[in-house]
């Protein structure tokens, strides 16, 4: 059995990334493999064993059957030196780097870190990696367009919690809260310059004042301290437009109440500008949520045909667009179904497994 090191600079049970990590851990570990979680752990995370600063994964990695799965979405020089440095095998799982220029004059350390990651998967090519397991087809492609070999490169979705929000029982107090008889908007992730958040209040605002006043868009996930300049223009242009009493900022919320606002909305609402992968997505798919929205690469590659999407970033087309699911029971039954099948057949956790254990069938 082989000694496996998973590292992420952050472990957080509940965010997209970490959730991948502890997934691989628990599937790994169930194999007989003697694991290890690196990185820093979130206060008051819990964890299936203690997460150990990243440094110490080297001294963990021993000899020619030990393995480094080092998780990327944000410059790691931590992560590049075990990269650099450990022995045995090693795997790069890629989630994407945002590219910088969305946290311009907002947050000068995503700014530089994500420059940095830019820079570090640039370098990639020279460093010996054995395996690069991407989040998509977008993923790659970057990874290749930096000279990593197409060959090395493995989709394999991330592992997530859909199944356990399938089966977690509704905080029933937020499902009477928003089931008010308005039309509710769903959108599902942080609250992040590159999530495209500006142009689903315009399409919410034309929505309200072209057909339904009392719609309102409901926006779920955590409100970053570093990033209070975007929120903050965010609520203003939503003051500016006459809908600032239509567009509600949750927060983080528990995944019982999670529940509540997916069963509470007539569909999900997406406009980011760049994914590595969307999980909220496959949450809409395992719930039989319609979606409706920009498709950026990233979106396309877990969505495929299963919502309505389009190529532009339009607003009016987008409150267009929920006015025909929305006003449609046959077209909105019809993206539920198409995304459940969807789910189905490519995302389960089960075809997770299969598919992140025959990609690392080279190198366990």
């Amino acid at each position: 059995m082989a000694r496996i090191a998973l590292c992420n600079p952050v472990i957080e049970p509940g965010d997209a990334v970490s959730n991948d990590v502890l997934a691989m851990f628990g599937v790994l570990s169930g194999l007989g493999h003697r694991c290890g979680l690196f990185g820093q752990a979130a206060e008051k995370a819990k964890t299936p064993v203690p997460v150990r600063p990243i440094e110490e994964a080297r001294s963990f990695l021993r000899g020619s059957d030990s393995i480094l799965i080092l998780h990327f979405a944000l410059g790691s020089d931590d992560g590049m030196e075990l990269l650099r440095t450990c022995p045995g095998r090693k795997v790069f799982r890629y989630h994407s780097v945002t590219p910088p220029e969305y946290f311009e004059g907002l947050n000068q350390g995503y700014l530089d870190g994500c420059r940095a990651g830019q820079a570090q998967v640039a370098a990639l090519p020279s460093l010996g990696i054995d395996l690069f397991l991407t989040d998509s087809e977008f993923c790659s492609g970057e990874l290749v367009a930096c000279g990593v070999p197409a060959e090395k490169c493995r989709v394999v979705p991330p592992f997530h919690q859909a199944d356990l929000l399938e089966d977690t029982e509704a905080d029933l107090k937020e499902l009477d809260r928003w089931n008010d008889g308005s039309v509710n908007l769903l959108t599902v992730g942080r609250v992040a310059p590159n999530k495209g958040h500006s142009i689903l209040i315009d399409a919410v605002a034309a929505y309200c004042h072209v057909y339904d006043a009392r719609s309102r868009l409901l926006v779920v996930g955590s409100l970053d301290p570093n990033l209070l300049p975007y929120y903050d223009r965010l609520q203003k242009q939503a003051r500016r437009l006459g809908v600032e009493s239509r567009v509600v900022f949750t927060g983080k919320v528990s995944l019982a109440a999670l529940k509540a606002h997916y069963l509470a909305a007539r569909l999900l609402l997406v406009a980011s500008h760049h994914e590595g992968f969307c999980v909220p997505l496959v949450e809409a798919m395992r719930l039989r949520i319609p979606v409706v929205g920009y498709a950026c690469p990233g979106v396309r590659d877990t969505l495929g045909d299963a919502g309505l999407l389009w190529d532009e970033a339009d607003p009016v087309m987008l409150a267009a667009s929920v006015q025909r699911v929305v006003s449609n029971q046959s077209l909105a039954y019809e993206l539920a179904e198409v995304g459940w099948n969807r789910f189905a057949a490519r995302f389960t956790n089960d075809r997770v497994r299969e598919c992140f254990l025959e990609a690392l069938g080279g190198v366990l």
